[in-house]
C-alpha cells in the first residue's frame, strides 16, 4: 500500500482536473498522478514541464525512454517507472532485447549511441556529473539543445523516480491496456 493515499480524479481541483482532461483516461488515471495532484499548485507545471520534454524535444525520443529506464533501473525502489516506460520504449522502436539488457546490465547489445546515452545517464545519476572521456563523446555527438534535453528528462525522472520509491506507489491494476500511441510521446515519425 502507497504511503500517501492516491487523490482521484473527481475529487481533485479545478487546477489538476484542467490538466488531466488533456489525457486519455487510461493515462490520467494512473497513480502517480493521484500522488502528484496533492501538490495542486506544482501539478499543472509540473506536467506540462514534462510533456514539454517529450513532445518538444530534438533528442530522439527512443534514447530518452532508454535513459528513464536506466534512471529506474539505478533507483531502488523505482519498479513502476521501469513498469510503465516499457511499453512506452517498445513503442518507440526500442527493441525487446534492448529493454532486457537495461534490466540485466548487459549493455554490450546496446548500440554504440545507445550504449553513450546509458553511460552519460549512469555517470549523471550516481556521480552527478559525466567524466570528461563521456562528456567530450556527448558533445561530438549530440547538439548542445539536445544534450541539454537529455539532462533535464533524466533529472525529471530522477523526481519522478525518487517520489515512486519514497511513496511506494503500487503497479497499477490494469496489465491490459490500450496500444501506446507513440506520437503521445515524442515520436517524430510514429510507425
Amino acid at each position: 500500500m502507497a504511503r500517501l493515499p492516491y487523490l482521484r480524479y473527481d475529487d481533485a481541483p479545478d487546477a489538476v482536473r484542467q490538466v488531466l482532461d488533456g489525457y486519455p483516461p487510461h493515462i490520467r488515471d494512473r497513480r502517480i498522478f493521484g500522488i502528484l495532484g496533492h501538490a495542486h499548485d506544482a501539478f499543472g507545471p509540473m506536467i506540462r514541464y514534462g510533456r514539454s520534454l517529450v513532445t518538444h524535444s530534438e533528442l530522439p525520443a527512443h534514447l530518452r525512454e532508454l535513459a528513464v529506464l536506466r534512471v529506474s533501473q539505478l533507483t531502488p525502489g523505482a519498479q513502476y517507472l521501469w513498469v510503465e516506460h516499457v511499453p512506452i520504449a517498445l513503442a518507440l522502436g526500442v527493441a525487446q532485447d534492448h529493454v532486457d539488457a537495461l534490466a540485466s546490465d548487459g549493455l554490450a547489445v546496446l548500440d554504440e549511441e545507445e550504449r553513450l546515452v546509458t553511460r552519460f545517464t549512469d555517470q549523471l545519476v550516481l556521480d552527478a556529473k559525466p567524466d570528461d572521456a563521456t562528456w567530450g563523446q556527448m558533445t561530438a555527438r549530440f547538439s548542445p539543445r539536445q544534450i541539454v534535453e537529455l539532462m533535464l528528462s533524466i533529472g525529471h525522472f530522477m523526481t519522478f523516480s525518487r517520489i515512486h520509491a519514497t511513496v511506494q506507489i503500487e503497479l497499477e491494476d490494469d496489465q491490459e491496456r490500450p496500444p501506446i500511441d507513440a506520437a503521445f510521446f515524442g515520436a517524430k515519425n510514429p510507425s
